[in-house]
């Protein structure tokens, strides 16, 4: 029978001395360092193992980008710190007690700044043997950050060439050709995706990469590997981006082009801890600066300011930070899984609200655009079909009848007759459009009475042409002649002006319904 928790022998166990603390960040983006568990007194008792477990004492912990995101951001897609939350995954140290059903390891078994390398190590290992990487493959790396320049020495190792690595800070550039000799280097602009591309081709001298190793998560820079691999190639994105974003789709269709993503590994750290032990791997080189674990709020700012020319930064001191394997695990699936309740909650719900709210509104105002536009449809329908055979018709029947007639009586003829299809036309335009607003208005034509008032009086007028004229004014043919002739100019102009008017009128008329606006508001009841 296995020994219990309570019976692990003190000579299996190293002392420790210092409190166990870790870093810690909430949904405040605060950031800072306080006590952890297990506490330094349940260490020293050595009563929190069970069976088949260790205490290590974390000696070396790198930084990683996820980190950084999880602190200013507050989330990696549903992943959401909605609690205290503990940072750091990339870590090594020193085993400090060993439960006695342990029997591979033995206290004082250590692995430092190496060991905390080997996570981001198994990312660019696992993307490798999924993207396919082999001798003489040329290949793309976007992202000289620290996952990319990994990646780059990996595909080093594996013989592909030409690489070519993209970034857009010169200085990580020039470190990646410090650590690479042979890599070519390209900086980035802010041009379209598919310029760079080209670009990036023209990096290569000419050969499009057969895969593109994608380390940023860019929406930009995942389009310019998309734009630049060759027919047939691939696209592998390792970098963590924003929810959703555009792609060239029909670039990756017709050229036939594999895109793939990766968000975890497995069974990687045998193959990496040979690597790194073999020396084909040195990950010092990406060590750039190192803090003591109490100063880990200074490690994390300088992680996070690209001006600083971090690459990997590491915290770490003499067993300043100590947790069995355990505690470690259970650490790692709460901040994994980050319970999705209240913070997801409330934001699907705002964000459900809004998108109701704007669905309907949408709707409302698709809706009423279509009515608008049914009823201007119609209405320039109708006009069209009412003027279209008045037009013709009268066109027709005027030339038949003055088509012989010559001399300034013709001229004058073919000038009256060049007036009447607008006329008519434009008088038809009013008819129409009078009816629709007639009828978006609900309005009722005038009585019977009304049109037999004014019907009176037209008669009465033809019957008697000098009522026309003003009590003084002789009615005589010679005389309403002279009155015609002796018009000055501003009643021309006064003239003039109605006339414009009208003709404006019935212009205006015709463009909005040619525009398909009716420019009324009536009533928007059933329509067929």
């Amino acid at each position: 029978m296995a020994p219990s928790a309570t019976e692990i022998p003190r000579s299996t166990m190293e002392k420790p001395f210092k409190a166990n603390i870790g870093v810690y960040t909430n949904p405040q983006h605060d950031l800072w360092v306080a006590e952890a568990t297990p506490s330094l007194e349940s260490v020293q008792k050595g009563d929190s193992l069970k069976p088949g477990e260790v205490t290590v004492g974390i000696k070396s912990t790198g930084i990683c980008g996820s980190d950084v995101h999880f602190w200013h951001a507050g989330c990696i897609g549903p992943m959401i710190v909605e609690d205290t939350h503990i940072l750091g995954h990339e870590s090594a140290g020193v085993i400090l007690a060993v439960h006695p059903s342990v029997e591979h390891l033995k206290i004082g078994d250590m692995s430092f700044e190496d060991g905390a390398c080997l996570e981001p190590l198994s990312v660019s290992l696992a993307a490798m043997q999924r993207a396919g990487v082999q001798l003489g493959d040329p290949v793309l790396i976007c992202g000289a950050g620290p996952i990319g320049l990994i990646t780059l020495l990996c595909c080093q190792a594996a013989g592909a060439c030409p690489i070519v690595i993209t970034d857009i800070d010169e200085g990580r550039l020039a470190f990646a050709k410090e650590i690479c000799p042979s890599v070519t280097t390209f900086k980035v602009e802010r041009v379209p995706a598919e310029e760079s591309a080209q670009s990036i081709v023209a990096a290569f001298k000419g050969i499009e990469p057969a895969i593109a190793i994608e380390c940023t998560g860019v929406e930009s820079s995942i389009a310019a590997a998309i734009w630049a691999v060759k027919f047939g190639g691939k696209v592998f994105v390792i970098g963590v981006g924003k929810n959703e974003m555009n792609i060239p789709f029909m670039r990756l269709s017709v050229r036939e082009i594999d895109l793939q993503f990766q968000y975890r590994y497995c069974n990687t750290w045998p193959r990496a801890i040979r690597l790194v032990q073999s020396g084909i791997i040195d990950m010092k080189k990406l060590v750039t600066h190192r803090f003591q674990l109490e100063d880990a709020v200074k490690a994390f700012e300088t992680a996070a300011n690209p001006r600083t020319g971090a690459i990997k930064n590491l915290s770490g001191a003499n067993y300043s930070l100590t947790m069995s394997f355990a505690v470690s695990r259970a650490v790692l699936r709460r901040s994994t899984k980050l319970p999705i309740g209240r913070t997801t909650a409330r934001f699907e719900s705002t964000a459900s609200k809004a998108t109701e709210t704007t669905k309907e509104t949408a709707s409302k105002a698709s809706q009423t655009a279509n009515e608008y536009k049914s009823k201007a449809s119609e209405g320039l329908s109708k006009v069209t079909s009412a003027a279209g055979p008045a037009l013709s018709g009268a066109a027709k029947g005027v030339g038949n009848a003055l088509g012989k007639i010559g001399g300034r009586t013709g001229r004058l003829i073919a000038f009256i007759e060049r007036q009447i299809p607008p006329t008519i036309y434009y008088a038809r335009v009013g008819l129409e459009l009078s009816k629709l607003v007639f009828k978006g208005q609900s309005m009722t034509p005038p009585p019977v009475s009304t049109f037999q008032a004014y019907f009176q009086r037209l008669v009465k007028s033809v019957r008697n042409p000098s009522a026309l004229l003003p009590p003084s004014a002789n009615g005589t043919p010679s005389n309403v002649l002279h009155q015609i002739r002796n018009i000055n100019t501003a009643q021309l102009a006064a003239g003039a002006v109605i006339g414009a008017e009208l003709l404006g009128f019935f212009t205006v008329g015709e463009m909005i319904g040619r525009m398909k606006l009716i420019g009324y508001r009536g009533d928007t009841g059933a329509h067929h």
